[in-house]
């Protein structure tokens, strides 16, 4: 997953020309926010409750990272 991270980050800022783009994860799935910690992103914070899925709402962790 951290490869594919890299390459999409390769094609969002070089090919589509983008600023910024954004990994969203569940706050307790540590897999998933490591990828974007390994790949140098920011947490911009916590969105509780922003996500509906397994029968009840989780809060999210919002990563960021800008062109450099």
């Amino acid at each position: 997953m951290t490869a594919a991270v890299r390459e999409l980050e390769t094609i969002a800022f070089n090919e589509l020309n983008m600023n910024r783009i954004e990994i969203m994860a569940d706050k307790n799935n540590q897999k998933s926010r490591s990828v974007a910690e390994r790949r140098g992103f920011h947490l911009d914070g916590i969105l509780k409750q922003y996500a509906f899925y397994n029968g009840q709402f989780r809060d999210m962790a919002l990563y960021s990272k800008l062109k450099q």
